[in-house]
């Protein structure tokens, strides 16, 4: 949806479809499809993405049983260098959830977490006081103090593609949103999976399919 300027976020044969629980979600084949914003550098309106080194929040919802290949990336931001930014749900060719970013030299934080079971998962990336948090369904997974540098850069949004290492991913996405300037936990929460959408912002962008 439309965001303080930015580009409607556009199918690119990604479908709307009902996971085996009969709910609403973006299915992607791990092929050729997903969705995404207009790339233009140029726009002023794509500073959003720029969150530099404030606190942030970034979620999906997502459901997927992708255990080959490697760097599958559920949700990205940017271009294929400087600036990427993106939650994997495989890290190089492990089922380990984990958060990478490129200030100029690629940045991961990893956890050994699995979410490719085929059951509706939680992937929370906060960023509070220079600190990485990790969280799947609400359970912290690993922090991480050691990369103090500026996340993001003038790009756009990617979901079920990963633009920096060209893998599509295959899977349900249900609900994404990014939170700029509040890291929402720094410890353990709640999570409804049998809901997997967040409620209506208009402090953050954020991308849902109606239940």
């Amino acid at each position: 949806r439309d965001f303080k300027g930015l580009p409607v976020l556009s199918l690119n044969s990604a479908s709307v479809a009902l996971d085996i629980g009969g709910r609403s979600a973006l299915y992607f084949n791990g092929t050729n499809q997903y969705l995404n914003t207009t790339y233009n550098n140029t726009n002023p309106s794509f500073n959003n993405f720029n969150l530099g080194v404030e606190d942030f929040t970034i979620e999906v919802f997502m459901s997927s049983t992708q255990n080959t290949g490697a760097y599958s990336t559920p949700l990205s931001f940017a271009i294929t260098g400087l600036g990427y930014f993106g939650i994997r749900s495989r890290y190089a060719s492990q089922n380990n959830v984990a958060f990478t970013y490129n200030d100029g030299s690629w940045r991961d934080i990893t956890t050994t977490a699995n979410v490719n079971d085929g059951n509706v998962h939680l992937i929370t990336v906060v960023r509070k006081s220079l600190c990485f948090y990790i969280f799947v369904d609400g359970i912290l997974q690993t922090t991480n103090t050691s990369y103090t540098t500026p996340v993001g850069s003038a790009g756009f949004i990617n979901i079920g593609y990963n633009v920096a290492d060209a893998v599509y991913y295959s899977g349900y996405v249900y609900s994404a949103r990014i939170i700029k300037g509040v890291g929402l936990h720094t410890s353990n929460f709640k999570v409804d999976l049998s809901n997997p959408y967040f409620p209506v912002q208009e402090t953050c962008v954020d991308v849902w399919v109606d239940p």
